[in-house]
C-alpha cells in the first residue's frame, strides 16, 4: 500500500495540473488525482500510472485531436466530464459507490471518476500506446 501511495505521489507531481483550473489549489489537486488513482486501481486492477501518457489524452492535457482506441476516449470523455473536488466514496465490490448527496458538485466528481475507471475496465489496454508521440496525434 504504501509503494501505490508513493507512486500517487509521484503521479501527482508529473501531470499537476491535469485537473480543474489554475485557481484551484495545489492540494485540491492531489486529492482529486489520489481519489481518481485509488478508483482506476481498484477497478481495472491496473496501476494508474499505466495511463499516464496513454493514447493522446490520458495525463497532462491532450497532444492533438485524435483518439488511438476506446482507453484514450474514456480519457476524452473524463476530460469533458471533471471539475476537481474532494468527494466521499466507497468500494463496492467490483464497483465505487459515490456517496456524497445527489445533485452535488462533489457527487457529480466522484460519477466522472467512477465513469471513466469503468471505461477503462472495459477497454483494452495497448501498451503500444504508453508514451504515445505527440506528433502522431
Amino acid at each position: 500500500m504504501m509503494s501505490s501511495l508513493f507512486l500517487y505521489c509521484i503521479l501527482l507531481w508529473s501531470i499537476v495540473g491535469i485537473f480543474g483550473s489554475p485557481t484551484n489549489s495545489l492540494k485540491d489537486q492531489g486529492r482529486a488525482l489520489f481519489q481518481f488513482g485509488r478508483i482506476i486501481s481498484h477497478i481495472t486492477d491496473r496501476n494508474p500510472l499505466d495511463y499516464n501518457g496513454y493514447g493522446c489524452h490520458c495525463g497532462s492535457g491532450s497532444k492533438g485531436s485524435k483518439v488511438v482506441d476506446a482507453a484514450d476516449q474514456c480519457c476524452v470523455a473524463h476530460d469533458y466530464c471533471y471539475n476537481s473536488a474532494w468527494y466521499d466514496y466507497d468500494f463496492v465490490t467490483n464497483d465505487i459507490l459515490c456517496t456524497d448527496g445527489l445533485g452535488t458538485v462533489d457527487r457529480a466528481a466522484c460519477e466522472c471518476d467512477r465513469q471513466a475507471a469503468l471505461c477503462f475496465r472495459s477497454s483494452p489496454y495497448n501498451p503500444a500506446y504508453k508514451d504515445y508521440p505527440a506528433n502522431q496525434c
